[in-house]
């Protein structure tokens, strides 16, 4: 379960990867690769995969994943 703290990470990295013009991050905690919002724009739709940064409020993700 994402804390406060986690969520306050997280959006401090998608801020500074997106003020670099990056479209992804590493997260600190999990090593993960986190596609910025940019990425996903420029994807134009969707992946369905319940991504972190998800500009298009997961409407391709599965009712259950969500």
């Amino acid at each position: 379960m994402k804390t406060s703290k986690q969520e306050k990470l997280w959006e401090r990295l998608h801020q500074e990867a997106l003020h670099k013009g990056e479209s992804s991050y590493l997260d600190p905690e999990t090593g993960a690769l986190v596609f910025t919002s940019k990425f996903h724009l420029e994807r134009g739709v969707c992946c369905g995969s319940c991504c972190r940064h998800c500009p298009y409020n997961h409407e391709n993700v599965p009712s259950q994943a969500e």
